[in-house]
């Protein structure tokens, strides 16, 4: 059940960095919403900061065993085209050609999304210990809220890791992404850190949560891109 939207998703989501002279520092996770390149992730990963932000697609077949390393990898330069500040999401776009073959049917809604229906995560939850490989993880949706400022927000029984922040939340039953994961769960927030790209730390919770898919195609319509 898994198996098929665990490789279905792999090739689209990428570790989301920034170049430096000395190299390149982690980020968060982003993915593929568009054949040409364009990728939707959370915003606070990068805050006003918009300069030399890269990717780094992941490559390996999802059969092989991979070996653990923490060796430079190579990047792509990335833009960013708009940002959601009050829903804490950006839509990036590759700053060079590439071929890219996007899968049919990627991105759905939350509409008919059901409290315990099957979910799967990716994203990088070791990039920042420099370990750059993709992790898929299964959870269920454990709630459907709406914050203080309006988001929609799915909550998952799943305690994601800070790289994990910014990859793609998949409904396996319709194998379509659902949400852009942005962290763990803290039912302390107000909502209004997002704005100033900070977190309010959510202590000993096992729960997560992702904003819905529809802010994100929100962004990919005001530039015009077709939904997959």
């Amino acid at each position: 059940m898994y198996t098929t939207s665990a490789e279905k998703f792999t090739g689209g989501c990428m570790m989301l960095m920034r170049q430096s002279e000395s190299g390149a520092a982690f980020l968060g996770s982003c993915f593929l919403v568009h054949e040409d390149g364009y990728m939707l992730t959370t915003s606070h990963l990068f805050g006003e900061n918009h300069e030399d932000l890269c990717v780094v697609p992941y490559a390996p077949e999802a059969t092989d065993f991979q070996t653990i390393s923490r060796e430079h990898v190579r990047s792509i330069p990335v833009e960013v085209i708009s940002v959601d500040k009050d829903r804490d999401i950006a839509l990036l776009a590759l700053d060079v050609d590439a071929d890219i073959v996007m899968p049919d049917f990627l991105l759905g809604n939350t509409e008919a999304l059901r409290l315990g229906a099957p979910l799967v995560s990716l994203g990088y939850p070791f990039g920042f210990q420099n370990m750059h490989h993709l992790t898929v993880v299964s959870s269920v949706v454990s709630s459907k809220l709406i914050s203080p400022l309006g988001n929609n927000h799915i909550l998952f029984d799943t305690r994601v890791h800070a790289g994990d922040v910014g990859g793609p939340l998949v409904s396996v039953n319709e194998d379509r992404i659902v949400g852009i994961v942005c962290g763990r769960y803290c039912p302390m927030a107000d909502g209004s850190s997002i704005s100033s790209y900070s977190r309010e730390q959510a202590l000993d919770t096992d729960l997560s949560y992702a904003i819905a898919i529809e802010h994100g195609i929100k962004l990919m319509l005001e530039e015009d891109l077709e939904i997959i």
